[in-house]
C-alpha cells in the first residue's frame, strides 16, 4: 500500500526547491535525483499488442470459455457489487505465457469498449481516449503533479510501430491527432538524455546533466553573497546541498564499474552496448527490418526501464508493432485461432514479460519499480475474427504498493450498467488516473462516471 508521508529533510529540499529557487532546466534536472530513499512514487506504462486476441463470443454477447479461449478460468473466489474475482486463474494456451509473471497480473473480463468507430482503427482510436481528443498518457503527462516533476512528461516508444499500413492509427493522441510512437531506440535516448543523435554510446562520457548542475550551483553561490534573510538562507543552502547531492551522484555514474564499464540506470554510457546503428537515412532503416525486431523491442524495454527507474519520466507507452501488423503475417493469422497465433502473440508478450521481470529487479521506492510502477495492456480488438470491442482483453501488472493485487482475474457483470453489455472501460481509464494521483470522476466523451470496482485490495 501507499507509503505514509515522511517529513524528511529530503522532503524540505524537494519543496523548496518547487518553492522556486533554480533555474529551470537546473530544477527538471534535480527532481529525480532527490526522490528519497523508501519514498513510492506511482508510475504508468500503456503497453499496445496488435490485433485482439482468440475471445469468440456467445449469442449474448458474453465470451465463449471454449478450449484456449482468451479468458483463464477458475473457482469464484469473492464477489463485490457487480463483480467477482478469481484467485489463482487457470491459464490456458492463450496465456500460458504469462505464467513466469501471473503472481503480478490482474486479468479483467467483461469491459467493453462502447461508441466510437469498429474494427481496428475504431479500437485504436478510443482505448486510451475514450473518444475524446486526448489519450491519457499524454494527459497525465500534462499534469504539473505527474509529468511536471520529472525532465521528460511522458515517453512514447515503438517496434515497428511506424512500418506498413495501419501506422497512422496509433493509441496515442494529441488535440485529435495521432502521435506516432519513437521506433529508434537510440534516437529515442539521445533525446531523454539531450545528447547528440550519434549511434550507440556517448564518445567519453560526457553527461550534459553535470554541465547544468555546475553551473546552477554557480548560480546558488553567488545568490548567498546577497542579503538575505534567514528563511532565504535556509532554502539556498538546502539547494546548494541537494545539488551537491546530485552532483555526487553523476560523479558516480560517469565513474562507476572502472573497466568494466557502468552498469547504473542514470548512466548515459552504458545504453546499446552492442553499438546497434539504426541508419535513418536508409530505406527502409534498421529499425524497420523484420530481423531486428527482436534488438529493437530489447532495446526499447531497456530505455524504459532506465527511464522510469532513474526518474526521467513517470508515464511511458510501448507499442508492439501496429494494428493491422503484418510482421511475420501476424494479422493474417490472427482471424483464426491456431498455434501459429499463439506463437506469434507468445512472441509479443516475450518483451512484455523481459519488462515485468527487469522492473522487479530494479530497485525503486521501498521496494522495486514493479510494485511501483502500473502495467496497463491493451489492444484494439477483443476477438481477432469477429474485430468486436466487447469483453477486450486487458490486463494490469504490477502497482502493488498503490493497492493493487496480482494473479488474479475481476469479471464484471454483463448489464451492470444496464445497458445489455460490459462496463465501459473508461472506468478503468479514470482508475489509472486516480492510480497516478490526477484525480477524475470521468474520462473521454462517454458520459459515464465512476471509477472500476474491484481493482485494490
Amino acid at each position: 500500500m501507499k507509503t505514509p508521508f515522511r517529513n524528511t529533510r529530503r522532503r524540505f529540499v524537494k519543496n523548496a526547491i518547487v518553492a522556486g529557487t533554480l533555474s529551470p532546466v537546473a530544477m527538471r534536472i534535480a527532481q529525480p535525483a532527490l526522490a528519497a530513499v523508501g519514498q513510492d512514487t506511482p508510475k504508468v506504462v500503456f503497453v499496445y499488442m496488435p490485433d485482439g486476441v482468440y475471445c469468440p463470443k456467445n449469442a449474448d454477447g458474453t465470451t465463449s470459455h471454449g478450449e484456449a479461449a482468451w479468458h483463464p478460468t477458475g473457482a469464484i473466489s469473492s464477489t463485490g457489487d457487480g463483480y467477482s474475482i478469481v484467485n489463482n486463474p487457470v491459464m490456458n494456451d492463450m496465456t500460458k505465457a504469462f505464467t513466469p509473471i501471473q503472481e503480478h497480473m490482474t486479468f479483467l473480463q467483461g469491459l467493453d469498449m462502447k461508441l466510437g468507430g469498429g474494427s481496428h482503427q475504431g479500437g485504436t482510436r478510443k482505448v486510451l481516449t475514450g473518444n475524446g481528443d486526448n489519450s491519457l498518457d499524454i494527459i497525465l503527462g500534462q499534469q504539473d503533479n505527474i509529468g511536471g516533476q520529472t525532465p521528460v512528461r511522458n515517453v512514447n516508444l515503438g517496434a515497428m510501430a511506424n512500418f506498413q499500413a495501419g501506422t497512422t492509427d496509433h493509441s496515442h493522441y494529441y488535440n485529435g491527432v495521432s502521435v506516432k510512437p519513437e521506433d529508434d531506440p537510440v534516437a529515442a535516448f539521445n533525446r531523454a538524455y539531450g545528447l547528440s543523435s550519434a549511434p550507440g554510446a556517448t564518445p567519453g562520457g560526457y553527461d550534459p546533466r553535470r554541465d547544468i548542475v555546475s553551473q546552477a550551483h554557480k548560480e546558488l553561490e553567488a545568490l548567498m553573497k546577497n542579503d538575505l534573510g534567514v528563511d532565504e538562507r535556509l532554502k539556498l543552502s538546502a539547494n546548494i546541498d541537494a545539488l551537491n547531492d546530485l552532483q555526487k551522484k553523476l560523479d558516480g555514474v560517469a565513474n562507476a564499474g572502472g573497466d568494466s564499464g557502468d552498469t547504473g540506470l542514470c548512466s548515459t554510457t552504458n545504453f546499446n552496448p552492442n553499438k546497434f546503428d539504426p541508419m535513418p537515412g536508409v530505406h527502409p532503416p534498421q529499425i524497420h527490418l523484420e530481423d531486428n525486431f527482436t534488438t529493437v523491442a530489447g532495446l526499447q524495454v531497456d530505455l524504459m526501464t532506465r527511464l522510469l527507474g532513474c526518474g526521467m519520466t513517470r508515464v511511458g507507452g510501448l507499442q508492439m508493432s501496429h494494428t493491422t501488423s503484418n510482421f511475420r503475417s501476424h494479422h493474417s493469422i490472427s482471424h483464426n485461432f491456431s498455434q501459429a497465433w499463439i506463437n506469434s502473440l507468445d512472441y509479443f508478450y516475450s518483451f512484455l514479460i523481459e519488462m515485468v521481470q527487469r522492473f522487479k529487479a530494479t530497485p525503486d521506492g521501498s521496494s522495486n519499480l514493479l510494485d511501483n510502477t502500473l502495467i496497463y495492456v491493451f489492444s484494439c480488438l477483443s476477438d481477432g475474427k469477429l474485430h468486436d470491442h466487447r469483453d477486450m482483453p486487458f490486463m494490469l501488472i504490477g502497482g502493488h504498493n498503490f493497492g493493487i493485487q496480482g494473479n488474479r482475474q475481476i469479471r464484471y457483470d454483463l448489464n451492470a450498467e444496464g445497458d445489455g453489455r460490459g462496463v465501459d472501460h473508461t472506468k478503468l481509464l479514470v482508475s489509472i488516473a486516480k492510480y497516478m494521483g490526477h484525480d477524475i470522476e470521468s474520462f473521454g466523451t462517454n458520459g459515464v462516471t465512476g471509477e472500476l470496482p474491484g481493482l485494490y485490495s
